[in-house]
């Protein structure tokens, strides 16, 4: 699998970010840095770049909506 700078690097996408709600924001970078986190736990098995990157991507959105819906709940109360 490449690094996490030359996936980065070689995207076709020309954004730098990809929006997540109305506020929250997830670079490019961090989700090429979480896919090669994914990667090296799987013991660098090639061939799975596109479901490192796909579940990277997944995870970074998850966080944030999961964390608004917590301070949401509690300031409600």
């Amino acid at each position: 699998m490449r690094n996490q700078k030359s996936i980065a690097s070689e995207t076709s996408l020309k954004v730098d970010t990809v929006l997540i709600g109305a506020e929250q924001t997830v670079s490019v970078e961090q989700i090429a840095k979480r896919a090669y986190e994914i990667y090296d736990a799987r013991g660098r098995a090639e061939g799975c770049d596109l479901n490192d990157w796909l579940q990277a991507e997944h995870e970074l959105r998850q966080v944030p909506i999961a964390e608004s819906r917590t301070a949401a709940a509690t300031a409600g109360k």
